[in-house]
């Protein structure tokens, strides 16, 4: 939601923002019909435009945007616990120790096509995941500033049998 509002509000106004309380109606929040970001193919397309036609044109992105948005909230349960426990999969929150022992086994019981898809149960993931917020490397820091992708790409090498005996 936060990526559509960036494309017609002012990023600081996202950016203190809590993603409940965003008022994409308000226009004083939105960014001059000059700065609203069409998307990459139509910016290029946009510059053969006459000013009143690139102004026209742009309105409508904002509305789309705005539009894309208000559907989003009506669709989207942002208090899901699954969605809530997201934000503990971030390597800075594993390594700070703020991930809760439980994340892993609130999602994975919260969205059972990932068992499914990676022909795990449910206990073995939570498992994994115990033993992730055991394991001496993890904690002692090694892991501290480096990217989401690469974290999990060496967590999903882990035998955690290994860490746990």
């Amino acid at each position: 939601m936060k990526m559509f509002a960036l494309n017609f509000m002012k990023r600081s106004y996202i950016k203190d923002s809590h993603i409940h309380h965003l008022n994409i109606d308000d226009s004083s929040r939105w960014l001059s019909i000059q700065e609203v970001y069409p998307g990459l193919m139509a910016s290029n397309t946009i510059k053969e435009l006459l000013p009143h036609q690139k102004e026209s044109f742009l309105e409508r992105c904002r509305e789309w945007y705005r539009e894309a948005v208000k559907q989003l909230y009506r669709r989207i349960y942002l208090d899901d616990p699954v969605l809530q426990s997201l934000s503990h999969l971030k390597p800075s929150a594993i390594v700070n120790e703020t991930s809760p022992i439980t994340a892993a086994a609130t999602i994975a019981s919260g969205l059972p096509c990932i068992t499914t898809m990676l022909n795990v149960n449910a206990q073995q993931i939570d498992r994994q995941w115990r033993s992730l917020l055991a394991d001496g490397n993890i904690i002692s820091g090694q892991w501290k500033g480096k990217s989401f992708e690469n974290f999990w790409l060496a967590m999903s090498k882990i035998d955690s049998y290994r860490i746990l005996s």
